[in-house]
């Protein structure tokens, strides 16, 4: 049988085949949160821990005075004890309620393994190499 004539307006599409990796990465349509590298997302937790901790110790439940903490009071704490630096603009002791203490050891403890975590990182690397110097160095 012969082939079928085509018409003069007809086109043939021809669709590339698509790797696996390519049909996988391409993000949905309306997709809201773009896809984050492992530095972004690490520096992206730090800043959402510190927005939160600010938020907290902003509340009048967190402060001893009447009425909020100042913001850059709550803000200055948050961030110093999500880095663990330990540094403050009031004495903990006495200017924070329980609840207001109970969010600064979370923050601490959450940025003490936010570091924990980020320290053994690059270590791998390093280590790796040094045992491909020291194979290649031993052999005869």
């Amino acid at each position: 049988m012969a082939p079928r004539a085509r018409l003069p307006r007809e086109r043939v599409v021809r669709r590339r085949p698509t790797r696996r990796a390519e049909r996988m990465s391409v993000a949905p349509r309306g997709h809201l949160v773009p896809k984050l590298g492992a530095r972004q997302s690490f520096v992206a937790i730090f800043v959402l821990t510190i927005a939160v901790g600010t938020t907290l110790l902003w509340l009048p439940l967190a402060s001893t005075p009447t009425g909020s903490a100042p913001f850059l009071s709550a803000l200055f704490t948050a961030t110093s004890a999500t880095f663990v630096t330990g540094l403050t603009v009031v004495d903990t002791s006495t200017y924070w309620t329980g609840f207001g203490q109970v969010v600064i050891v979370s923050l601490i403890q959450i940025g003490g393994l936010g570091y924990m975590l980020l320290l053994p990182s690059p270590l791998p690397l390093p280590v790796r190499s040094i045992s491909t110097l020291l194979a290649a160095s031993s052999a005869p």
